[in-house]
């Protein structure tokens, strides 16, 4: 009879168990009663969370087919988390995902008028969901979700009345249930594109529509202010980013090449813009992608160490900003407004001495 191993190499084997995979856990609490015992308990719980807390893994992501306007899901990992029950209007659009919860809006309402806007904060696994209205009309806005893991949450919406040439911000608290004072910077050429918003450090920064520039807002000081982009950025997609250094980076796709900036400050003219790396995609690129790879590019929202790059003909692939390894992560078709969904998830193991069942998620997002 082979020797037991004892239960606390047992316990450093399973921490390890890849948090990307939530179903191992769920095999490995078949093995044996010790281990399902082991793994169901809330101290094994913090345990694997705090020693995989610096590298939540993605579960899937939100985009909107061409067909629609509505939030869809593709799951990546084998095991598909049983997601509360309900189901999403087609009108919905999602705009940002952190710590599970999701940020949606009403996609009908948006450009096409200036009206108040629905905002919709959702999260799937507890079945949560707030709905909010924003402050007041815009002909164009976007938002982004702040929160921990738990407890309260908050969002920054920012809107541009093009009657006025104004693009405002405001930062809403659900602890308060109220917005902010409005926040205001002028640019009457332009306005905030509708994309997902991306947090450096403790501003959040925003793609304007037409201009060669970022729009930072200062959750802090709650303030708005505008950064130019280099001239190379023109008629490209932008990736906002975390840089290698913690701070702010950009990544664009040229000539089957990414390059990466990032902004230095303490220079003789202020803060610029210097070229940090180029990583040749076409020798680590899988095959038959490079024909139309990429038209577009979104930032990964987990440490910002990859980047989407997704095509109408060939799909949606994962590029590693460190490697620069390209990586096909599935392939559907044309899709618009991809949202990394980047969440720890430990299936309940009470039932792990039954039968398994699988549910089908895609219905929470978007109704039939």
């Amino acid at each position: 009879m082979a020797a037991r191993l004892p239960d606390e190499l047992v316990d450093q084997i399973l921490l390890r168990l890849p948090p990307s995979d939530p179903g191992s856990l769920v095999r490995a609490a078949l093995v044996c009663r010790g281990w399902r015992r082991l793994l169901s308990g809330p101290a094994f719980r913090r345990r694997f969370l705090d020693f995989h807390r610096r590298s939540p893994p993605m579960l899937g992501f939100l985009y909107r087919a061409a067909t629609g306007l509505g939030a869809r899901f593709m799951p990546t990992p084998s095991f598909l988390p049983p997601f509360a029950a309900g189901g999403r209007p087609a009108r919905w659009r999602a705009v940002d995902a952190r710590h599970g919860r999701v940020l949606y809006f009403d996609g009908e309402s948006v450009p096409f008028e200036p009206v108040l806007v629905d905002l919709v904060v959702s999260h799937p696994f507890t079945g949560e969901e707030r709905r909010i209205t924003t402050p007041r009309n815009f002909f164009r806005a976007c938002g982004h979700l702040d929160c921990p893991p738990a407890g309260p949450f908050a969002v920054v919406f920012v809107g541009t009345d093009e009657g006025e040439g104004r693009t405002r911000a405001y930062h809403y608290s659900s602890e308060s249930g109220k917005w902010s004072k409005a926040a205001f910077i002028d640019h009457p050429t332009d306005c905030v594109t509708e994309g997902r918003s991306t947090l450096v450090g403790n501003a959040v920064y925003f793609i304007w529509d037409e201009s060669n520039g970022i729009l930072e807002y200062d959750l802090g000081k709650q303030e708005l202010s505008m950064i130019s982009l280099p001239p190379v950025c023109e008629d490209w997609f932008v990736a906002v980013m975390t840089a290698e250094d913690g701070g702010l980076g950009f990544a664009i796709v040229k000539d089957f090449k990414l390059h990466m900036w990032s902004r230095e400050s303490g220079g003789p003219n202020g803060s610029g813009w210097v070229q940090s790396r180029v990583v040749e995609l076409k020798s680590v690129a899988p095959d038959c992608s490079l024909s139309t790879l990429p038209s577009s590019v979104v930032p990964f929202a987990s440490g910002d160490s990859v980047i989407f790059a997704f095509t109408r003909d060939v799909g949606v692939f994962a590029i590693d900003v460190k490697s620069g390894r390209i990586t096909k992560v599935c392939k559907v078709g044309a899709v618009y407004g991809v949202v990394p969904y980047i969440c720890f998830y430990i299936p309940a193991l009470k039932a792990a001495n039954g039968v398994l069942r699988q549910r089908k998620i895609d219905h929470f997002f978007q109704k039939k």
